[in-house]
């Protein structure tokens, strides 16, 4: 035998006593008999992606009709992952959903629709998207280090929600009402 061959054979053996190895130190095994004896427990864990959406707060709005205009409110909330990508998806949902996935504040079986956006980037003033009810939205740059995104000043997002003046016209006293279920998902 050469000495290609016999260095081939030895990289393959010792590749398969790695190899060997590797897997025995995943199985459990049990001590010998003596004056000692020690036995061996792998321990594993499997760590799925995961998200958490926090810093959320409510939206209130009083309509003043000596200046009519949209009526509009913004925040920031924060978005955190432990996937390194830093990539979700976002979905909204109206607790008043019409039948055209539109976003509706509702009283007395009355209702306004209103706009829904959202943006990936805190801070936010223009580039949103806007949302259906249900729909699904991919944003970036999750936070991957703190859960909480260290308070506000670790925010990621933006969420913006209008009601168009037109939308406000002739509609009857009262006080509208609406719940948007934020549910992010991993990507």
């Amino acid at each position: 035998m050469n000495i290609l061959h016999k260095t081939a054979l030895g990289v393959l053996f010792c590749g398969l006593a790695v190899n060997s190895l590797a897997a025995a130190q995943l199985t459990a095994s049990d001590g010998r008999l003596g004056p000692t004896s020690t036995g061996t427990v792998p321990v594993t864990l499997i760590m799925p992606a995961v998200v958490r959406i926090s810093g959320l707060g409510d939206f209130s709005f009083t309509y003043d009709p000596n200046t009519p205009r949209a009526v509009t409110g913004s925040q920031n909330f924060c978005v955190y992952t432990n996937n390194a990508s830093a990539q979700y998806y976002l979905s909204i949902t109206s607790g008043n959903p019409s039948a055209g996935s539109d976003f509706q504040l509702s009283a007395n079986s009355k209702t306004i629709v209103y706009n829904v956006y959202f943006s990936p980037v805190k801070n936010a003033t223009d580039n949103f998207t806007k949302l259906t009810s249900g729909g699904k939205q991919a944003g970036t740059d999750a936070n991957t280090t703190l859960i909480n995104c260290g308070g506000e000043s670790g925010d990621v997002a933006t969420l913006k929600v209008e009601i168009p003046e037109a939308n406000l016209w002739a509609v009857p006293l009262g006080t509208y009402n609406d719940v948007l279920t934020l549910t992010v998902t991993a990507k």
